[in-house]
């Protein structure tokens, strides 16, 4: 899946796998979109997203996230378009999008 450029995945049960390995994408460097659609990921922790650097879009509607820490997404530098619909948040650090200097659309 090494020039893997879209992914998308639905309605799948990958909390356990989420929490074992936390840099669960670190070898799709060249993803540019990502959809997680109605997946219970819940946390997203600073590592989820490393070497997803060429990122661009990036959704992750109902998936039930009731957290975001502060840096989850510093190493998305290219990342234009995010989208948090449906999920459980009530409370986000303005740090957490500090450094999506490309970010149009949220």
């Amino acid at each position: 899946f090494k020039n893997l450029e879209s992914l998308t995945l639905r309605h799948c049960n990958f909390v356990g796998l989420m929490m074992k390995n936390k840099s669960l994408f670190k070898n799709l460097n060249n993803l540019i979109r990502l959809e997680l659609t109605c997946i219970k990921i819940q946390l997203i922790d600073n590592n989820l997203f490393t070497g997803l650097e060429k990122l661009e879009e990036l959704s992750l509607n109902q998936c039930e996230i009731d957290n975001i820490q502060v840096n989850s997404f510093k190493n998305l530098i290219n990342l234009k378009k995010l989208a948090l619909n449906q999920n459980k948040l009530t409370n986000i650090e303005l740090e957490t999008f500090s450094d999506l200097n490309k970010l149009v659309f949220f």
